[in-house]
């Protein structure tokens, strides 16, 4: 059974971990794109979507790395206050098993993209070849979560879908106008793959914090 006191700690230390990080992401984001594209100093720099994917990345992988130290022992994971005691670490097992191989797989996609274009290290097909296989396996691991989640978590995870849809529908969509009217340049395919994993985020954030798992009394 999954416990509603593993959400609460694991999103409370998600929680002090992206936000800033997603700060910083959007600003070097923004502030980078516009200086970048809109300037002609010659200067030799990496794209502004480059240092967002990277970035978005990390951010990912980061996240990763804590689950998985957490996943590595009961010990751990009752240390690190992603769960309340050893029982709720074996409990919970099955959900985060799949949970790991979600998020491996989710893990090359920007870079995989990122070596085909713009730095033309891979081939279409076995990009193509690669790609496919990530979104098969997270497909499949994603369906292996929502079968072990709880009520607490399924309605966790449909209120992020929709704080997603809005909040996309609200940063995209303003940027596609403002480009529209000349006032911006658009945003580029890897843009808006970038912006989808930043939103996944804050959607997470969002839907936990209506909930209140982002308390610490919770």
């Amino acid at each position: 059974m999954v416990a509603e006191h593993n959400a609460d700690s694991s999103l409370r230390k998600a929680a002090k971990l992206v936000p800033a990080a997603l700060v910083g992401g959007f600003v070097g984001f923004f502030g980078m794109r516009y200086i970048l594209r809109a300037g002609d100093s010659g200067m030799v720099f990496p794209d502004g979507s480059v240092i967002a994917a990277i970035a978005i990345t990390v951010i990912y992988a980061v996240l990763a790395i804590v689950a998985l130290v957490g996943m590595a022992s009961p010990k751990l994971g009752v240390a690190m206050k992603m769960y309340v005691d050893e029982q709720e670490w074996v409990d919970e097992q099955p959900m985060m098993r799949y949970s790991a191989v979600s998020m491996a797989a989710l893990l090359p996609v920007l870079p995989l993209l990122l070596l085909f274009d713009p730095y033309q290290l891979l081939s279409f097909e076995v990009t193509a070849a690669l790609l496919a296989v990530c979104v098969i396996v997270t497909v499949w691991a994603t369906v292996g979560v929502w079968r072990e989640m709880d009520e607490l978590w399924r309605d966790v995870s449909m209120a992020s879908g929709n704080i997603g849809f809005y909040t996309l529908f609200a940063i995209g969509g303003l940027w596609s106008v403002l480009a529209h009217l000349g006032l911006l340049s658009p945003l580029s395919a890897i843009d808006w793959i970038t912006l989808f994993y930043a939103v996944a985020l804050v959607a997470i954030l969002g839907a936990a914090q209506r909930r209140g798992l982002l308390e610490e009394d919770a």
